[in-house]
């Protein structure tokens, strides 16, 4: 589903205190610049509801939870004097108009908000979350929503005979891809082994078989068969006691199509995202919102662009795995200079996909971590010479391949390998 704003949350803050507020002004981070009380007809006092104010123009939003008396407070530290929009998330209610407040210096601006319950099934939908269509869906449900939201499935009316030609046709796209844009996986390796799936669906063989029995799901649980859906919209309790004493800090990413996949924090408080979807590894500093990107080249123009792992390395380097270019990447801390390591040309195929990069313990032997998801070889950077050694695949004790997805180092730089859908290390 496409998201009209791209931004990167990231939890800063603390506890407040027990009651969040003291005499009604003040928060465990000292005075609040906005506060009010939430409430609804059919509850009274609301706690556990997210309250967001953004300021205008800015690039960084702060949500505060409601406690158990419906109160939500903003320290003072945390917001500039201006004109904000408020908005608000409890899964089932909505403001019945658009709020905003203004803010000044040195007195708490009172902001209370009576919210409407949501009456339409179909908006209800689009405020739940996957977990919570999953919850809803009758069966096992499906798989690989962990990344992708799941409404794009169920607010459509496709059959289970146009549901097979979609997952056959998505099959052709890389993970990277969106609905904006679609990156098609060029012929080779990879796109053979699809093709054979497309032959099996025709044939109704085993995995055109798994293929139909999909699609039918899909259809099931979509609006294929009526206006609404045959099973109840099922939504998870809102936060209470403790769990209201946080504060939410939301970013804005400069590039509206950014697709940040993995993201860490390094040692000077800075966060860093790759970009599933384009060449580009990026830095926030939290404390004034201001992100800068950094572009790599594009190695194999027909390929799909994008990276996947990101981690540091002992230096406060960044390195980036860059899937499908053939390539891990490198941010040099200091300077902010770019280096790609290229896999050898020939060890590369068309299906060729570095999604993991491990660089945490490179100063003990000079050695990088990378592999190839393709034919899970294990391949390692020597950083003197530039030069990669292929390790080949990595095998269990009984001699069956390691489909390894996550390579943490030790701290010897020997590497573990996660076994992919599967329970081993």
């Amino acid at each position: 589903m496409r998201q009209l704003r791209i931004s990167l949350p990231i939890l800063t803050s603390a506890l407040l205190c027990s009651a969040a507020v003291q005499a009604q002004t003040t928060t465990s981070m000292g005075p609040a610049a906005l506060q009010g009380v939430v409430t609804s007809t059919h509850e009274g006092a609301m706690e556990g509801v997210l309250v967001s104010a953004k300021q205008t123009g800015s690039t960084i939003m702060t949500t505060v939870v409601t406690d158990e008396k419906g109160h939500y407070a903003f320290p003072a530290s945390r917001m500039r004097p201006g004109h904000y929009d408020i908005t608000i998330r409890a899964v089932g209610y909505k403001l019945p108009a658009a709020k905003a407040v203004d803010v000044s210096s040195g007195k708490a601006t009172l902001a209370d908000l009576a919210l409407a319950q949501v009456t339409d099934v179909h908006e209800l939908g689009r405020q739940l979350t996957n977990a919570e269509w999953m919850n809803s869906m009758p069966g096992r449900g499906a798989g690989c929503v962990n990344c992708h939201s799941i409404q794009r499935i169920v607010y459509s009316t496709h059959t289970a005979d146009e549901f097979v030609d979609i997952i056959q046709r998505m099959s052709l796209y890389s993970n990277g891809s969106t609905p904006d844009t679609p990156q098609p996986i060029v012929p080779g390796p990879r796109q053979l082994r699809q093709a054979a799936a497309r032959g099996d669906v025709e044939n109704n063989g085993p995995r055109g078989a798994a293929i139909r029995r999909t699609a039918e799901y899909l259809a099931g649980v979509n609006l294929s068969k009526g206006p609404v859906w045959s099973y109840p919209l099922q939504t998870m309790p809102r936060p209470k006691g403790r769990e209201t004493h946080v504060i939410i800090t939301t970013y804005d990413l400069p590039r509206p199509e950014t697709m940040p996949h993995d993201a860490i924090v390094t040692p000077d408080g800075h966060a860093w995202y790759g970009d599933f979807g384009h060449q580009y590894i990026g830095e926030l500093d939290p404390a004034t919102g201001k992100v800068k990107e950094y572009q790599f080249p594009i190695a194999k123009p027909r390929e799909p662009k994008g990276f996947l792992e990101i981690e540091a390395d002992p230096n406060g380097n960044v390195w980036g795995a860059g899937m499908y270019q053939g390539l891990i990447g490198e941010v040099e801390a200091k300077t902010g200079k770019v280096h790609v390591y290229e896999i050898p040309r020939e060890w590369q195929s068309n299906s060729t996909q570095e999604s993991m990069v491990s660089p945490q313990y490179s100063n003990v032997d000079g050695k990088v971590w990378t592999n190839n998801q393709d034919d899970h070889s294990v391949l390692r950077l020597d950083l003197k010479t530039g030069k990669f050694e292929n390790l080949g695949e990595a095998k269990d004790a009984d001699g069956q391949t390691i489909n390894g997805y996550g390579m943490p180092p030790a701290q010897n730089n020997d590497l573990y390998l996660l076994e992919f859908q599967g329970a081993e290390i």
